[in-house]
């Protein structure tokens, strides 16, 4: 991207231009989140590797290309098999798995009712989890996420 800035005359790569605050100050003892980090692999990157770099004069040209190119990935909603196969992270606790599975329900077409939000929290639980909950089938989500607490 340097040498695209370099090569088109672009400085939208400065600090003041990505930053959206510039001017904020970060407070002592901020830690910033932590973030998964890029490991060299991905769609994006192949997809940049195989660009004509001709093709863009600015920044924002690239920038458009890509998010043209990568919109169907803000569109995709989950599905009743996306929910099931939704896995705890290792990192997580049962009560932030709990969320994040219910988060994705949310934006799951069609909206789930009761029972099969019960169902396929069920279903997506693993081991110990999975079999403490079969004995719940048919209680409310919130009593599940309780029980996850034994």
């Amino acid at each position: 991207m340097k040498n695209l800035q370099v090569a088109r005359g672009s400085e939208s790569l400065d600090y003041e231009d990505l930053c959206i605050h510039p001017d904020v100050d970060i407070p002592v003892g901020y830690k910033a989140p932590k973030f998964d980090i890029f490991d060299g692999t991905g769609k994006a990157l192949t997809w940049y590797t195989h660009q004509d770099l001709r093709n863009w004069r600015e920044w924002q040209d690239m920038a458009e290309y890509f998010m043209n190119h990568f919109r169907f990935n803000t569109k995709i909603t989950p599905d009743r098999f996306a929910l099931v196969n939704l896995q705890k992270k290792l990192s997580e606790s049962f009560q932030e798995d709990a969320r994040r599975w219910r988060s994705e329900d949310s934006r799951a077409q069609p909206p789930l009712d009761d029972s099969e939000l019960t169902k396929y929290f069920i279903r997506a639980q693993e081991g110990i989890y999975f079999e403490k909950m079969m004995g719940m089938m048919g209680q409310k989500f919130r009593e599940l996420v309780k029980m996850g607490d034994f």
